[in-house]
């Protein structure tokens, strides 16, 4: 197995030559600009190349905003490259009047944000919200 960026072959000498320091740095400086964000956007990107929908559950959280920020700009990624780009699907369970209402507003105007960036981008965005809870009966008394 190779080492990852070169770093096993130069651990053990004593003296390293300005060519070999100067490579380490720029793999190291490499290694940095691949962070996570950048392996996921490129996975996604990948998936919708290769003609595979994404679809996000979107709550409104951090994780679920982060996760449809990095489908969409996947999805403007694709785009780019020329070819046909599949419908990314945005889904948002409605948990009714259990929600903070100014949670509510804020989820609602995030997803129209996501329509209008998708449109302006030539995306194909479907977003799916389902109702909330209907009112349970009342009781009925007993006779």
């Amino acid at each position: 197995m190779q080492p990852l960026y070169g770093v096993e072959q130069v651990r053990f000498r004593k003296k390293l030559d300005t060519k070999e320091v100067f490579s380490m740095t720029e793999q190291l400086a490499d290694m940095r600009r691949a962070t996570l964000e950048v392996a996921v956007l490129a996975a996604l990107t990948g998936l919708l190349e290769e003609g595979h929908p994404l679809v996000v559950a979107y709550s409104g959280g951090k994780d679920s905003s982060v996760l449809a920020n990095l489908a969409l700009n996947a999805g403007r990624m694709a785009r780019t490259g020329g070819g046909r780009v599949p419908p990314i699907v945005v889904t948002h369970a409605d948990v009714g009047s259990v929600e903070n209402p100014e949670i509510r507003a804020l989820v609602s105007g995030e997803m129209a944000k996501m329509q209008r960036f998708a449109s302006a981008q030539g995306i194909a965005l479907i977003v799916r919200v389902s109702p909330g809870p209907r009112r349970p009966r009342a009781a009925m008394p007993r006779r």
